[in-house]
């Protein structure tokens, strides 16, 4: 059962995260702390979203266009086992980001591409209570820092693990290029702040059944901070590119199972409820139904993971256009090596 915590846990996190109408792309993955050995790890997955709104009468009607560009994310880690106490992990992923580009009516020229780096060093202390913590810097790329506290209670004989996460919030400033189409104002390259959310994050798993294993998350995020004005979209419209008026909570109940000794899958559901506020136009959804599946299999010292969502979006207006009916599909895969 053991061995089924620690092949779950990762094939969870395979199968990608999308959140905040897919700003939020890569929830943080410490499943590689509970590895046992030194583990070298590889992550990557493929998101397919459709984002179509439409205009409404008053605007002469119209479709948008879908703006919903695919994207791909990536992340790997390493862990090294120090001692039976001591383990240390250095993590690289993707965690926010927006890729749309409109070409209908009114959004002709509408596009945004934005992507982050992060890396993060953790340590973990185990105590003999079966309590752990651990903790770290997570440093994004353009120099800004967030703090990572953690603490986790297991109970091995029935594959219990309950962990709290912490991320701390962190401002910072990223380069922005302006072109309109018409040419109302000249192409311009400034700077803007950007407040990234603090985030609060539960999980949990425990066995149910031999070889099956029930786990879940409740995540906070505090996405009611963030805001993305630049100065010439500001000076003409006096509104913000981007912004999200509420916190989102996100859920996730799955069960995994152990078929073989060599092969683990796991089915899990996700939900975000609407919190019927304005759309971001970067991210125009508000709210989602996701369904994921995924395997994995032991090769001995390698072992491969393939993952895949369906999300179903929620919609709602962007103050201009009306999106509803809208999708994204995930496919993704992680390689690790035990050595």
């Amino acid at each position: 059962m053991k061995k089924l915590i620690v092949a779950l846990a990762a094939l969870a996190a395979t199968a990608g995260n999308l959140q905040a109408g897919s700003i939020d792309r890569n929830f943080l993955d410490t499943a590689v702390l509970f590895e046992k050995g030194n583990v070298l790890k590889f992550g990557a997955y493929h998101a397919s979203p459709s984002l179509k709104g439409r205009f409404p009468a008053a605007l002469g009607g119209g479709s948008t266009g879908d703006g919903g560009d695919s994207f791909q994310n990536y992340n790997a880690s390493i862990k090294y086992q120090v001692n039976d106490r001591i383990s240390l992990a250095l993590l690289f992923d993707q965690p926010y980001g927006a890729d749309i580009a409109f070409g209908g009516s009114f959004y002709n020229g509408l596009a945004a591409d934005w992507e982050t780096k992060a890396i993060t060093a953790i340590g973990r202390y185990k105590f003999a209570n079966n309590v752990s913590v651990y903790a770290g810097p997570r440093l994004l790329r353009t120099d800004a820092s967030i703090f990572v506290p953690q603490s986790t209670y297991e109970k091995p004989e029935i594959a219990l693990r309950v962990s709290l996460t912490y991320q701390s919030a962190v401002d910072q400033k990223v380069g922005v290029a302006e072109a309109f189409n018409p040419p109302v104002l000249p192409p311009a390259v400034t700077r803007t702040e950007v407040e990234l959310p603090q985030v609060v994050q539960f999980d949990f798993q425990t066995g149910i059944a031999p070889k099956t294993l029930l786990f879940g998350m409740v995540r906070w995020s505090d996405w009611s901070e963030f805001g993305v004005r630049t100065q010439q979209f500001g000076l003409i419209t006096g509104q913000k590119v981007a912004d999200v008026l509420d916190d989102i909570w996100t859920v996730r109940l799955g069960v995994g199972r152990q078929i073989t000794d060599k092969l683990s899958g796991f089915v899990r559901a996700t939900w975000e409820p609407q919190n019927n506020s304005t759309l971001s136009r970067v991210a125009p959804t508000d709210g989602r139904f996701a369904v994921g599946l995924g395997g994995s299999y032991n090769f001995g010292r390698a072992k491969l993971t393939v993952g895949g969502e369906y999300i179903d979006l929620g919609g709602g207006t962007d103050g201009v256009a009306n999106f509803k009916n809208n999708e994204a599909y995930i496919l993704a895969s992680s390689i690790q090596f035990t050595f």
